[in-house]
């Protein structure tokens, strides 16, 4: 009660309570009060009021920290916390989030609140008569300031905050020395080091909220935002966030992370910038974060400043460690530290602590970006260690990729992948580098591991442009024409996925004259594989089914059974829409389900899966299709493989569609055109709008379903996709049925059904149409339009309808 009173203003009440209650006391039992209360009294006595405080008035408002101020709050609350820090990089908002929740302890602590700057205090010997200062206590000189002041503290109940703490370490036992003999004062510090005491509660400051790149709040939302948007009208008045400056902002925001000074410094920058010239400048140039307001301490008036504090506090084998540190890109591992820079734990945890580094939940390391590009101008000062570092750091991620090629292609595919893309920038700048640096060793042991990753992720466009770069280089240097074939057979792997098949197929001529010399069997393999897959694109079965056989016997031979799996489901698929032949196909399935499933390849059952659920489409067994799709589905979102995901929505919208359930495939087919386009995979873009016209024509939306038509046969002209031009055709056909041109689709189906590229099903398809629309027109007009269809020419029938369009009105 007695304390309760005093928190509340009523000190004089609180001392008559304490009166009252020695009196009774007394007076019927003959005793004293407790020492505790006695305590008590004596503090509320000796104290002037509960809400004393010096902290440092705010001029601008307090953004976010939410979820910090509660915890904070909840520990000060706790009689065992008495020593909080508060720990992060230089410009993270220590000081401004220790005075907000200082602030609102106002009034819970009888002796009050003192807040300690210790900024300008040089030397740990300056730490006591900085307090006494702070606090108004004189020291007399009786005996040590040191054990003045913990005698003057000794009684009181108070919240002191030492700021700044970091450059004074030698010093931190006083705050020990408090804790033992001032059992009611707690203390709160902010540091960008932790003290590293048990007693100590420890909260790590990290940057306010901001948008990630993909986010679809309101950027108001987020507090980071909502920070600069304040400041900056401050110097650019009436600056709103609106649609041209929101996607800036947030750019602005996620470049620092956060940080406030950074977003304090971007905000106050010279009117004359927009936010767009602002983000473009921190990306590149950390001295653009400056400013020269008078009112903000010297310390803060540019990034610079405050990271250049941090340095001076490190020993010389600290700078190096950290310089060298910077030439990775994004997280990393304690192993990779110490084999690129030399950091052994003791001195990452050393760095850590000083809120150099940061460490994650997973135990990866990683930097501040901006803190990076200080760090990595300190780098760049030594050109030696920065060649030396870099050459390390490519090492190391070359035989990263090399020793995970056998788990990319067996039992460990998805922790692998999640390991690469872990790593992957870290992969992509040892990659840049490599090529740059001619180190065709490491782009050796890089590149199948890489290759993989890229396929697996459906990179496609990124595989492409990065092989393309090093095989540049490589053909240049006139060195190493396995390590080209190589790279160029990858290459075409990944424009084979774009639909370039041209310029695949020039590679692959290359590359397999290599191959043959250097009697390099996988490397072949894998180029006559390739080769086969373009000519089934095109849609000419034989040539593939050759190819496929002459693969299938060269992994057998060097018994190679992840590729034997591959070549296996690749001749399946290849008879099966050659001639039709099931019975025939189905063995050829079934081992290389056999095989993918011993070694442990999800890709590779994936897509047997969804193989065989295609036959089982083509014979009408629905039910068992379908649970085959999404066998295959279920795998292929587990492993993250967009296009096979890409593949198996589009059968299921197939299914959907020949059960009548037309809203269901609607929905799977347009989720399967978003993967694609997203991905870039044009062929199946081309099969997903044929498959979206047809639902289009069977719910009678036939302007919809012309329109999807129109745009699959021009995706497949420009992709030389004779299978899928067929198909659309058909398509096509039925449209000109429905506008009453009952000759113009006879010709068309009537040229399918001749075609010398056209699959079984296809034909089969073609021949039923055209045989209802023979029924509807004369023998004569049926035979004239036949014999045209029959006579004519893929270029110009596909010119025609294009040059022409076709408008369903």
């Amino acid at each position: 009660m007695m304390r309760l009173l005093a928190l509340c203003g009523r000190r004089n009440a609180a001392l008559k309570q304490y009166q009252t209650c020695r009196a009774i006391l007394e007076n019927e039992l003959g005793v004293a009060p407790a020492p505790e209360t006695t305590t008590l009294y004596e503090r509320i006595r000796a104290a002037r009021f509960a809400g004393q405080h010096n902290l440092p008035a705010q001029f601008t408002p307090f953004f976010g920290r939410q979820a910090e101020l509660t915890w904070i709050a909840d520990r000060l609350a706790q009689p065992s916390c008495r020593l909080l820090t508060l720990v992060g990089m230089g410009g993270i908002g220590k000081t401004r989030t220790a005075v907000e929740a200082a602030t609102r302890q106002i009034g819970k602590f009888l002796n009050g609140i003192y807040f300690i700057p210790l900024e300008s205090v040089s030397s740990p010997d300056f730490i006591i008569p900085a307090l006494a200062e702070t606090l108004g206590f004189t020291l007399f000189g009786e005996e040590t300031p040191r054990q003045e002041l913990l005698n003057f503290l000794s009684d009181k109940e108070m919240l002191l905050i030492f700021d700044n703490f970091e450059h004074l370490m030698a010093g931190s036992g006083l705050i020990l020395d408090i804790l033992r003999h001032a059992p009611a004062v707690k203390i709160l510090v902010t540091s960008r080091e932790r003290l590293n005491f048990q007693a100590e509660w420890v909260l790590e400051i990290r940057g306010l909220g901001y948008p990630t790149r993909d986010a679809k709040a309101d950027g108001q939302n987020f507090s980071a935002v909502q920070l600069f948007v304040e400041r900056r009208s401050r110097v650019k008045p009436g600056f709103l966030l609106v649609e041209d400056t929101d996607a800036d902002v947030a750019r602005i925001c996620r470049l620092v992370e956060g940080a406030p000074l950074g977003i304090e410094l971007a905000a106050a920058s010279a009117g004359t910038y927009s936010c767009r010239e602002i983000a473009a400048q921190i990306e590149h140039n950390l001295d653009f974060l400056k400013t020269a307001l008078q009112d903000v301490p010297q310390r803060q008036r540019s990034l610079q400043a405050v990271f250049e504090h941090s340095w001076q506090l490190l020993s010389a084998a600290e700078r190096d460690i950290l310089k060298q540190l910077s030439v990775f890109q994004g997280p990393y591992t304690g192993k990779a530290a110490q084999k690129v820079a030399g950091a052994t734990p003791a001195v990452l945890a050393t760095l850590v602590d000083k809120s150099l580094l940061r460490k994650n939940q997973a135990d990866n390391y990683d930097i501040h970006p901006l803190l990076k590009q200080y760090v990595s101008g300190k780098l760049a000062a030594t050109p030696t260690l920065e060649i030396d570092a870099k050459a390390r750091h490519c090492q190391y991620f070359a035989n990263y990729l090399h020793q995970r090629e056998p788990a990319l292609k067996g039992n460990e595919q998805i922790k692998a992948l999640a390991d690469i893309e872990t790593v992957i920038e870290n992969v992509r700048a040892a990659w840049q580098w490599a090529v740059a640096n001619q180190d065709f060793e490491a782009i050796g042991r890089a590149l199948e591991g890489l290759y993989l990753f890229y396929w697996a992720r459906s990179l496609f466009q990124e595989g492409k442009d990065t092989f393309e770069q090093a095989a540049r280089v490589v053909f240049l240097s006139r060195k190493n024409d396995l390590l080209l074939a190589r790279i160029q057979a990858r290459q075409a792997e990944f424009l084979t996925w774009l639909s370039d098949y041209d310029e695949a197929q020039s590679l692959l001529l290359d590359a397999i004259e290599v191959f043959r010399a250097r009697r390099a069997q996988s490397e072949l393999a894998l180029a006559l594989e390739l080769r086969g897959r373009i000519e089934y694109a095109l849609g000419r079965y034989p040539c593939a089914r050759e190819y496929f056989e002459q693969v299938l016997a060269l992994y057998r031979q060097i018994d190679d059974k992840f590729g034997q799996a591959q070549a296996l489901n690749s001749l399946a698929n290849t008879i099966c829409d050659e001639c039709a032949d099931y019975d025939r196909a189905y063995p050829l399935y079934e081992e290389s389900l056999a095989i993918a499933s011993q070694i442990g390849d999800l890709f590779g059952v994936a897509k047997v899966l969804v193989n065989l659920g295609a036959v089982a489409q083509e014979v009408q067994d629905y039910p068992e299709a379908r649970r085959l799709y999404t066998g295959s589905l279920n795998i292929y979102r587990e492993i993250e493989y967009k296009h096979g995901q890409s593949a198996v929505l589009n059968y299921l919208g197939q299914v959907a569609c020949l059960l009548g359930d037309y809203p269901s495939a609607q929905i799977l087919l347009q989720e399967c055109l978003d993967i694609n386009r997203q991905i870039g995979n044009r062929r199946a873009m081309c099969d997903t709008l044929n498959q979206l016209g047809n639902v289009a024509y069977h719910t009678g939306d036939f302007a919809q379903s012309t329109q999807h038509y129109h745009e699959a046969l021009r995706l497949a002209t420009d992709i030389k996709a004779t299978d899928f031009v067929l198909n659309i055709l058909v398509g096509l056909a039925q449209i000109f049925d429905q506008k009453g041109q009952r000759e113009r689709a006879l010709e068309m189906l009537a040229f399918v059904t001749h075609h010398a590229d056209g699959g079984q099903g296809v034909k089969d398809r073609a021949d039923e149409l055209l045989g209802s629309l023979q029924r509807e027109l004369s023998p004569e007009v049926a035979a004239t339009h036949y014999r045209q269809g029959k006579n004519g020419t893929l270029e110009n029938m596909t010119r025609a309808i294009l040059r022409q369009g076709l408008v369903y009105s």
